[in-house]
């Protein structure tokens, strides 16, 4: 029983554990690779002189030259350096290019990575890489020099070995031990590891006893235990050692750097090879050293060799440098000192803040290297306004301490225009209101200076001032109109910037019983422009001449006051220059002390007659109101044809008449502007034509302004009367019912239209019993599930990858329900679709717990 109770519980724990890893392989992760590339900017090579294979400078160790018909040797060392340099103006920047070139009778045999190139202060300014057996090297500068322009130059230098493998003259082996080097094996950054030394002795394969080989290393090598390696062997002909198949294994001692090899008894040719694990210091020219000696009964003998590994670089350049002097003159050229400048590179960085002209006008810079600045006056000269224009200069790469010549210009300052205001006073009579043409005033400031003086009210009783500065100030009455006393109060007021003060000032009467008025004549000409100089004569009702030389001013006003009570008539005895004397009369009538508005117009003198038929005339206006009572004080514009306003304006007197004089033929209209007090403006223009210099008689009406609307009548009866009896609504169709049809026979009803093909369709499989159904995930948390799909033929994408939605939600080759999630009948989730883990998860619950059921119901 108990071997079945743990069968039945691994049994269960079995069950989970493949459940939850179907579950972690179905359930998809969302994470999506990706791979992040990066462009290098494409290097620029540049132009650098002396780096072709005819300019390297061969030499041998001892520093000699070595001309070019030289065997150069293979086994050979010799030294190559070039001087190279860049012509002046040329730019550099960082990553900038050059390529050297090997001669062919020379060689590399090993890499160099990135030799550096130092200036004479030890900043390295680039490198050059070039390996071993090609022919190409490669300068590589850094930003360093990108600030210089000129005397751009240096070297490099590394060593090199011979070409030429074969010998004319191989000689005889007349050496007894001899010895050489190379470079063995290669760190990740490129540096060597390793030097091979190789020794060889006895060539002629005599029988030496006791032999010992020792080596003494230079500093930074150290032997590598078990490296030796000593075939034996003979020389051939042309001195190339042959093995033999043979090897001797000498008895290796090491102190310090000095190491011994014992061999003993030697009968033939020895060709030995050992390692030494080298320190290498890429910055600079590393020789490994090596000295051997060998001794034995017979014979001994010593050699040197040397394993050279790097180079050396180096590389300098100046800035070309300019001055720079700038001229401050006025607008007249004479200099101008005390002006301070700010000088600023390209970048817009400030170089110099406080730079200024001396006492000769000048400011001078030296020594900038090449490049372009803008000087900018901060500070002006006193009494002068600051030119913030910036001066915009460039140092060529080319200049070695020329001078630039800049100037500039400052124009005296400006007073600023002052703040000002207007103010416009009205003079009136205190009773009665009326206009009070000629009074006359002093204008003064706040403390009571007389600023402006004999300004008199004008024909509408004003006196307007404009631009005056903001400030207090005050008018004071020094003249008053005839039957009237001047008022010794003075009209204090203030003027603010951009606004017009509005003033009102009132006369009293003298104390007469005699009232007095005025009159106002405005002379224009037949198209209403003012006319100027034109002379009248002003006569009272008995003919008695009371001015005869008052002549109309620049607004082509002449203003009458001080007239008494009483009818006068004003007649031009001169025209104004180019125009006609108009002789006739004009009549007025002075009541109660108005002011009476009068004008008057002059015809342009023809350049030929005018025909005694082509007469000017008048048109005359009777204003009343609707009961036919005449309306003085209505005020009307006169215009002509072309819609110039003609004369000034024309006010109705007491008879409700307007005249106006001196019109030539044409069409006119009238406009009231003004209505009579307690009347609507009758805006309605008035036409009338003059024709052959005749009369033209219009009238207008005015009506009062109403006081209250009147209240809209309801219409209907005082009193409801009685109600009227109502219509019986009328009963559509016939009286009586008619009889009943017989019905129609019934028609077949149409056969409802099986969707699909006329024949049947093979049925589809049904679902096996068990099969979980995939929710449409469209339907997430609603209860219903969809029917499975099959599979998709389409090739499911690539995480991440856009997908392409068709009409209805398919994808070319999916068959089944358009809005499913896509994954098939029998199918595990593809790539990018979306699996619902509940359901998942929740059948697999019911799987676990059928399987516990089953294991209990077993168990009992």
């Amino acid at each position: 029983m108990y071997i079945m109770s743990i069968k039945r519980t691994s049994f269960l724990i079995s069950m989970v554990a493949i459940l939850l890893a179907l579950l972690a392989w179905i359930v998809p992760t969302s994470e999506t690779a990706r791979a992040a590339t990066a462009i290098d900017p494409q290097p620029r090579s540049i132009e650098v002189n002396g780096l072709g294979p005819n300019d390297a400078i061969i030499k041998d160790p001892d520093g000699n030259s070595v001309p070019s018909n030289d065997p150069y040797y293979y086994w050979s060392h010799y030294n190559a350096t070039y001087n190279w340099s860049i012509p002046d103006g040329v730019p550099i920047q960082a990553g900038d290019t050059a390529e050297f070139e090997l001669p062919s009778n020379v060689r590399l045999t090993a890499n160099l990575t990135n030799i550096p190139l130092l200036n004479s202060s030890g900043v390295q300014i680039g490198t050059y890489s070039i390996k071993a057996g090609e022919s190409t090297g490669t300068i590589t500068f850094n930003d360093v020099l990108s600030s210089t322009s000129v005397d751009r130059k240096g070297t490099i230098n590394f060593h090199v070995r011979g070409t030429n493998e074969s010998t004319e003259n191989p000689g005889q082996l007349d050496w007894t031990i001899n010895k050489g080097g190379w470079l063995y094996d290669y760190d990740e950054n490129g540096l060597p590891k390793y030097v091979v030394w190789n020794i060889a002795f006895n060539p002629r394969g005599e029988n030496l006893t006791n032999v010992v080989v020792t080596d003494t290393l230079s500093e930074g090598q150290t032997y590598v235990d078990g490296s030796v390696y000593a075939p034996t062997g003979s020389y051939n002909s042309q001195n190339a050692f042959v093995s033999d198949g043979g090897a001797l294994y000498p008895k290796v001692t090491v102190n310090g750097n000095q190491i011994q090899f014992h061999f003993g008894d030697v009968s033939t040719a020895v060709d030995m090879t050992f390692r030494v694990l080298i320190k290498v210091d890429p910055s600079k020219d590393n020789i490994y050293n090596d000295n051997a000696t060998l001794t034995s009964d017979q014979v001994t003998g010593d050699v040197g060799a040397s394993v050279h590994y790097g180079g050396s670089g180096s590389g300098n350049g100046s800035n070309a440098l300019g001055n720079a002097v700038l001229t401050k003159t006025d607008e007249s050229g004479r200099p101008l000192t005390g002006a301070v400048y700010e000088l600023k590179d390209s970048t817009g960085k400030v170089l110099m803040s406080d730079v200024k002209v001396d006492e000769n006008g000048q400011l001078m810079i030296h020594d900038l290297p090449a490049g372009t600045y803008t000087l900018t006056e901060i500070k002006a000269p006193d009494g002068y306004e600051l030119n913030t224009a910036p001066i915009e200069f460039t140092i060529p790469g080319t200049f070695r301490g020329q001078t630039i010549n800049l100037d500039q210009v400052d124009y005296p300052e400006k007073e600023p225009e002052p703040e000002t205001g207007n103010v416009v006073l009205t003079k009136t009579a205190a009773v009665g209101s009326n206009l009070l043409p000629g009074a006359e005033y002093d204008l003064l400031d706040s403390e009571g200076n007389v600023l402006q003086s004999g300004l008199v009210t004008n024909s509408e009783g004003k006196i307007e001032l404009t631009g005056l500065k903001v400030g207090n100030y005050a008018f004071k009455e020094t003249n008053a109109p005839n039957g009237y006393e001047i008022s010794s109060e003075l009209i204090p007021f203030t003027i603010t910037k951009d606004q017009t003060t509005e003033l009102d000032a009132k006369d009293d009467t003298n104390g007469s019983d005699e009232s007095f008025g005025g009159a106002v004549l405005i002379k224009t000409d037949a198209a209403g422009n003012l006319l100027a100089d034109a002379v009248y004569e002003l006569k009272d009702s008995d003919g008695n001449v009371i001015t005869s030389d008052v002549t109309t001013d620049k607004n082509g006003e002449i203003i009458f006051d001080s007239l008494k009570d009483g009818k006068y008539t004003l007649t031009e005895i001169k025209a104004p220059e180019g125009y006609d004397v108009d002789k006739t009369p004009i009549e007025f009538t002075i009541e109660k002390g108005q002011i009476v508005k009068l004008n008057a117009i002059d015809q342009k003198t023809p350049d030929t007659e005018v025909p005694p038929d082509n007469e000017l005339g008048e048109v005359i206006l009777t204003k009343t109101d609707e009961h036919g009572k005449p309306l003085a004080g209505a005020v009307y514009e006169l215009k002509n044809s072309k819609g110039n306003v003609i004369g000034n304006k024309y006010t109705t007197d007491k008879d409700g008449k307007l005249n106006v004089f001196g019109l030539a033929d044409g069409k006119y209209t009238l406009t009231e502007i003004k209505a009579p007090e307690g009347y609507e403006v009758n805006k309605t223009p008035i036409e009338f034509t003059i024709a052959d210099g005749k009369i033209a008689e219009v009238s207008a009406k005015d009506k009062l302004v109403p006081t209250e609307p009147e209240k809209p009548v309801v219409p209907g009866p005082s009193e409801p009367g009685e109600p009227s009896e109502p219509e019986k609504p009328t009963v559509p169709g016939p009286s009586e019912p008619s009889e009943p049809s017989e019905p129609n026979e019934p028609e077949e009803p149409e056969k409802p239209t099986v969707p699909g093909p006329s024949e049947p369709s093979e049925p589809e499989n049904p679902v096996l019993p068990g099969e979980p159904e995939y929710p449409n995930e469209d339907d997430e948390g609603s209860g219903t599930a969809t029917s499975p799909e099959f599979p998709s033929t389409s090739t499911p994408g690539l995480p991440g990858s856009p997908s392409t939605t068709y009409p209805g939600g398919m994808t070319p080759g999916q068959v089944g329900n358009p809005g499913s999630s896509g994954t098939g009948f029998a199918k595990f989730p593809q790539t990018g679709d979306k699996t619902s883990i509940l359901a998942t998860l929740a059948g697999f619950i019911i799987l676990i717990g059928f399987a516990g059921f089953e294991v209990n119901h077993k168990h009992i």
